[in-house]
């Protein structure tokens, strides 16, 4: 506050010099008054400008924090989704390396049994190989055995002949020579079962069917499947044209390996000159 003083000589003014003076004391005071009062509302708005500076500082700070936990909560986040990112590649890259050797451990398994497979089929294939030309070995043996004795037999009927003397009137007739087995040979049959070229002679390259008769008068034959190569080869490749008109297959010509054995001779009948067979007499085969 602004004090103000004055000191009036009462002897020596006169009133009116003190009115003027009382006067200009109260405008003194009242100009006192409101200089104070314009101070305090300086003071005031200097304080509210404060509190106001206070306030933006403090909206100012409290911005910039929210903005950094913002951005600080983003960037963790983003740290936390890259962890798990890798993770998942990690845990896929170590299952595919996983899958991966047991895809090769499996493979190697599947070539091994293969290998193994494959040689056991060829040691197979080599057994039967030699199976079979043993069997053809033996087979010729007991053909040319066959041969050899019927032709001895046939020798010996020629050369002898057996006289049979009737007792009771004293007259002696000569017997009838022993009948000797007759064989045949036959081509490829008609589809209804009807040998074609049938012949004494053998033809490597036609004759496919062995006929046996008992004797040269008989109109029933056995007969089977020769075993020549190159008529076995034609006929596995052409069963239906050459084979299954006159024979029942065991098994498919698929397991054909070089033999066509004979397991049931079938038996044809001689009607009107030509060797005939019914399908209740066809011979039974089996591929080896």
């Amino acid at each position: 506050m602004v004090n103000f003083s004055c000191s009036v000589d009462a002897t020596s003014e006169s009133p009116n010099e003190n009115q003027v003076k009382t006067q200009k004391t109260k405008s003194n005071i009242k100009d006192s008054s409101n200089l104070e009062e314009n101070l305090s509302k300086v003071v005031s708005n200097t304080q509210t400008l404060k509190t106001n500076d206070s306030l933006d500082s403090n909206l100012a700070s409290n911005s910039y924090t929210s903005k950094y936990n913002f951005w600080m909560f983003g960037f963790l986040i983003s740290i936390v989704t890259i962890f798990i990112l890798l993770w998942f590649l990690i845990k896929k890259h170590f299952k595919n390396e996983e899958l991966f050797q047991k895809k090769e451990h499996y493979k190697n398994n599947y070539n091994k049994i293969f290998n193994q497979l494959k040689s056991l089929q060829d040691e197979k294939n080599e057994f039967q190989k030699k199976y079979t030309k043993e069997n053809k070995i033996n087979k010729s043996k007991n053909d040319l055995k066959e041969i050899t004795q019927t032709k001895k037999l046939g020798n010996k009927d020629e050369k002898s002949e057996e006289i049979v003397f009737d007792i009771d009137n004293g007259t002696s007739a000569p017997q009838q020579s022993i009948k000797k087995p007759i064989t045949l040979y036959a081509e490829k049959t008609s589809e209804n079962g009807m040998f074609s070229n049938v012949s004494e002679q053998k033809d490597i390259h036609k004759s496919i069917f062995k006929l046996i008769l008992k004797d040269e008068t008989s109109t029933t034959a056995e007969f089977e499947v020769l075993d020549t190569d190159f008529i076995l080869k034609l006929a596995a490749n052409s069963p239906d044209t050459y084979l299954y008109s006159v024979c029942k297959p065991e098994n498919s010509n698929q397991n054909f390996n070089g033999e066509i054995v004979t397991i049931k001779k079938g038996i044809a009948h001689k009607v009107d000159g030509k060797w005939v067979i019914k399908n209740d007499n066809k011979a039974t085969i089996k591929f080896q």
